[in-house]
This record gives structure tokens, C-alpha cells and sequence, in this order.
């Protein structure tokens, strides 16, 4: 849900000057380390990388520029407070769909949160868990001062280390590899419970990840909903977008071919509730 910290009003900052002040506050086009980093740890799992600032290099101030702006329109409109998803089978993640099918690098962008809950993000290669061997942290602290909409700070602090279009490079995988992402629910402020991309993993049996590719490209993102039961099935308590790229001659997209209903526009081809009351951090 999105949260407004100065007001109980939807006052909402233009999108377009957060993203603005991101991309100024980048000086170079090499890759730079965020100056905040969140200690968290859950479950004693270490980071895979450490976070990126947004534009710090050329491939993500490509995205930035020309892909943000619409993701963020996107999830204003139709992931934000007192939206809910009916059709959730319709949009779920089908966790088939991360099995990469050449030798890819990969890329996680944060694009927004709208939770209560201080959420860690994580990913493994063997199961979906934050127990498997394989599991690693990407963000520590999803939390975001700007918020969904841009009501809010655009500053990092150590309450809410991230912005829109900060990344981590997860790596260089082998063609037919699996990730799988999972979410600890309030993990930074000691939170135990998880929800993952393999829906079987949830302790509550309900579906928890969203996804839709955005046309053309080889963007890929995936929405968390953070509550046990379910919650308010707004699928925006983390939202992050996933960048694959072929190590092979042909270059593009290590992804399969992606399911009709993830495409941009259609994921939201379903009712919506009303009445979905705020939710704020403490």
C-alpha cells in the first residue's frame, strides 16, 4: 500500500522530477556503490552484491530513462492503496518462466514499495527458500522514502536505503537455470516469515508474486504481497524488475517465451476492490 508520511491525503510527487534528481545524483556512467547500505541480515544470509545507485552506469541510466517512467506510471495506476487484485491466478508468476535458456547475466532494479513492513528480498537457485544453500539477500531493506506515487522523501536514508532504479547484478547463470525470489515478510526489522516465487513454498497456500514482462524488452517484474492470508492482494509491498541478458551470439533476452497474460496492460484486465484501508511504517 502506499504510504504518506506528511499527510493523510493522496498528495503525490510528479514521478518525473524524483527521476530527475535520481539521475542527477549520479556524476559518473561507471557503476556506484550506494553510500547507504542496509546492515540487515535475516537469517544470517549474506548480500549477493552490494546495491547500486539508479543511472550508474549506461545500462541502467538506459533504463532510467527510457523504461522507468513507464513502469512507475504503471504501478501508480494499478498497483497502488485501495487497489486489489481479483484474478490473481490470472496474473501469478509462473516460476517456469526464470529458467533461463542460455548463459545470461541478470539484473535486479528496485522500482517501489508500498508496505508497512520493512521487507528483504532474496533469490536462490535451488528451490525458492531462504533456507536453500544457494539463498542470497538483494535488497536487505526494501524500503523506499519516496514511496509509490513519489509522496515523500527522495533522499536515501538508513530507515529507507533505496530509490527507484538502484540495482544489484546478481551474477553470470548457466542456461537452464532456475531462480527463484522470495520475500521476508518485515525481515530487516526481524521478521521471519517468507513468501516465494514457488507458490507451493508459501506456509499460508495462497499465491504471494505477480509478473508481467514489459512489451519488447527483456524486463521482467515481479510484485510481492507481504501478508499472511493474503492481505489487501495489492501485490506492491515490493515491487522489483529483473534484467536478463544472453551470453550468446545473438545477445537479448536469456528468458523463455513468455506467457500472453504477462503483458504489459493485460495483467491489469481485471476487477479491482475498493475500501483498502492505509497502512504505515513504524
Amino acid at each position: 500500500m502506499i504510504k504518506n508520511r506528511y499527510s493523510t491525503g493522496m498528495s503525490f510527487r510528479p514521478l518525473n522530477l524524483i527521476i530527475v534528481l535520481v539521475t542527477l545524483a549520479s556524476a559518473s556512467y561507471g557503476q556506484t556503490e550506494s553510500p547507504v547500505q542496509s546492515p540487515a541480515r535475516p537469517f544470517g544470509l549474506d548480500i549477493v552484491a552490494p546495491v547500486m545507485l539508479a543511472a550508474s552506469d549506461e545500462a541502467s541510466k538506459q533504463f532510467q530513462v527510457e523504461v522507468l517512467p513507464s513502469l512507475l506510471k504503471m504501478t501508480n495506476l494499478n498497483l497502488s492503496e485501495r487497489v486489489g487484485i481479483k484474478d490473481v491466478k490470472s496474473v501469478a508468476l509462473n516460476p517456469e518462466l526464470l529458467t533461463l535458456k542460455d548463459d545470461s547475466t541478470v539484473r535486479t532494479y528496485f522500482l517501489g514499495e508500498g508496505a508497512a513492513f520493512k521487507n528483504t528480498l532474496g533469490f536462490s537457485t535451488e528451490g525458492g527458500s531462504p533456507f536453500d544453500k544457494t539463498a542470497q539477500l538483494i535488497f536487505p531493506d526494501s524500503s523506499d522514502p519516496s514511496a509509490l506515487g513519489g509522496s515523500g522523501s527522495a533522499i536515501r536514508t538508513t530507515r529507507n536505503p533505496l530509490l527507484a532504479g538502484d540495482f544489484v547484478d546478481l551474477g553470470k547463470f548457466a542456461g537452464g537455470t532456475t531462480l527463484d525470489f522470495f520475500l521476508i515478510s518485515d525481515g530487516a526489522s526481524g521478521g521471519k516469515r517468507f513468501f516465494s516465487t514457488n507458490h507451493s513454498l508459501n506456509g499460508d497456500g495462497l499465491i504471494h508474486a505477480v509478473s508481467f514482462q514489459k512489451d519488447g524488452t527483456s524486463y521482467f517484474v515481479i510484485g510481492f504481497e507481504d501478508i499472511w492470508g493474503g492481505g489487501d492482494r495489492d501485490y506492491n509491498d515490493t515491487l522489483f524488475v529483473l534484467e536478463f541478458k544472453s551470453l550468446g551470439d545473438g545477445g537479448g533476452s536469456g528468458l523463455g517465451v513468455p506467457e500472453p497474460s504477462m503483458a504489459m496492460g493485460a495483467m491489469f484486465a481485471v476487477a479491482m476492490m475498493a475500501g483498502v484501508s492505509r497502512r504505515r511504517k513504524h
